[in-house]
């Protein structure tokens, strides 16, 4: 452990409405994990001194930038995940911490910012020469053109996390059902919608942390979807299966961690999953989901900056697997955030 903070606190700056702007009720349920996940965080930190919680609230910076001043915090254990209910302004409260020149957990506004626009990080992946399946954009669902896509498909959000707007009518099977469907989410989650080809197979979710700030990164024990859905419904692990616990869906979506795959697979798994961190300037912590197909070969489906970190969530979980308790990964990250700083 680290020694006494000499009186100035740790800041756990977090958003803990459950607000989510083009969502409904049902989309709320995601935000309620938060206040859950700041709880853990601060038990985990207080073991190193005194900790004040910062809300992103209404995110005005001036008041933002105020409210962390004021406090001068050793270091900040950044949890938030957007503010006003706009995942977008995630990065945007990253710079903040940025530009106040406060030591802070986890990645950076150009890689946060990057991975949440879907297609630019695909397009970055395929440029790096990633597997990634082939997709198109729509801004305009009934106009643009749908060019060269393999079907079945799936349709997503363009910029959104937590599995929002996606669920089993996400599969489509021709070109209507995918214009329809991106239809329906442009206008819950404007302005682009993406279509990518549907990979049927295993889903790979691999933790990639950096035990020591700046150093190379290490990948935690594979955690693998245990599917055990209705006959006919497809593979997906969308918003129900992940939030609703009285959702079948739910229920059918276990995890097995860790995951038992061949050594050729594991190689080719940890080889793609450096890289991609390596890619998108991936720093601390990050999930990566996977497709394996029935010929065991990779796609990459998301990169995902600042995943969840409550006890539950499948970082803490790859971690313990690992052996490591979840106070010891918490202050891990701190501990990086405290060491960067130091070699500024």
């Amino acid at each position: 452990m680290m020694g006494a903070s000499g009186g100035r606190p740790y800041v756990l700056l977090c958003n803990l409405d459950d607000n989510i702007v083009g969502g409904d009720a049902r989309d709320a349920i995601a935000a309620q994990e938060a206040p859950i996940t700041a709880k853990a965080v601060q038990a985990a930190i207080a073991s190193l001194g005194p900790v004040v919680i910062v809300e992103t609230g209404d995110a005005d910076p001036e008041r933002l930038a105020h409210d962390l001043k004021r406090h001068d915090p050793l270091a900040v254990f950044n949890l938030a995940e957007g503010a006003r209910g706009v995942a977008a302004l995630e990065a945007c409260v990253a710079g903040i911490l940025e530009l106040l020149d406060l030591p802070y957990t986890g990645n950076t506004p150009l890689t946060l910012s990057l991975c949440l626009d879907k297609p630019k990080t695909k397009a970055l992946l395929r440029g790096a020469g990633l597997p990634v399946p082939d997709g198109v954009v729509l801004r305009d669902a009934w106009r643009d053109p749908i060019v060269g896509l393999a079907y079945p498909a799936i349709v997503k959000p363009a910029a959104m996390d937590a599995s929002h707007g996606i669920g089993p009518d996400s599969v489509v099977v021709n070109e209507a059902g995918a214009r329809a469907k991106a239809a329906a989410l442009i206008d819950r989650f404007p302005p682009t919608a993406m279509i990518e080809r549907f990979i049927d197979g295993r889903e790979i979710n691999v933790s990639v942390v950096q035990l020591e700030a700046g150093a190379a990164p290490t990948i935690l024990p594979l955690s693998e979807i245990d599917w055990h859905l209705p006959p006919g419904a497809p593979r997906i692990c969308g918003f129900e299966a992940k939030w609703v616990e009285d959702a079948e869906s739910f229920h059918g979506t276990p995890v097995i961690c860790p995951a038992v795959v061949s050594p050729e697979l594991d190689r080719r798994i940890r080889e793609i999953c450096l890289a991609a961190f390596e890619a998108v300037s991936g720093r601390d912590y990050l999930r990566i989901d996977l497709r394996i197909d029935a010929e065991e070969r990779v796609y990459i489906l998301e990169v995902n900056p600042n995943p969840s970190v409550s006890p539950s969530a499948g970082l803490a979980r790859s971690a313990r697997v690992a052996g490591w308790d979840y106070d010891r990964l918490i202050v891990r990250f701190i501990r990086n955030a405290l060491t960067r700083q130091r070699g500024r």
